[in-house]
């Protein structure tokens, strides 16, 4: 929890109080706290983080494969929650 608050100190506003602005996925902001890859890394969060700006959940995105009927393999791609970052 103490991680995920870290981040939630990072987010300015998200996507829903600040569309034209959030352009961050919040997976990101999770890989710079950890210092996690990203190429490497997915997040489980035992709750959503908030934005400060709004109280909206902040998400981390995810991606499985799935096999088609016909055999082939495809991958579903749900995609986090859009961030600002705070300035400094």
């Amino acid at each position: 929890m103490a991680t995920l608050r870290l981040a939630e100190r990072n987010i300015a506003s998200c996507e829903v109080c600040t569309p034209d602005l959030a352009e961050i996925p919040f997976d990101y902001v999770l890989d710079i706290v950890t210092g996690s890859d990203p190429e490497e890394t997915d997040y489980v969060m035992p709750e959503p983080a908030h934005c400060p700006n709004c109280n909206s959940p902040v998400l981390t995105g995810y991606w499985r494969w799935y096999t088609t009927e016909q055999g082939g393999r495809k991958v579903f791609v749900l995609p986090g929650t859009l961030v600002v970052l705070k300035q400094d």
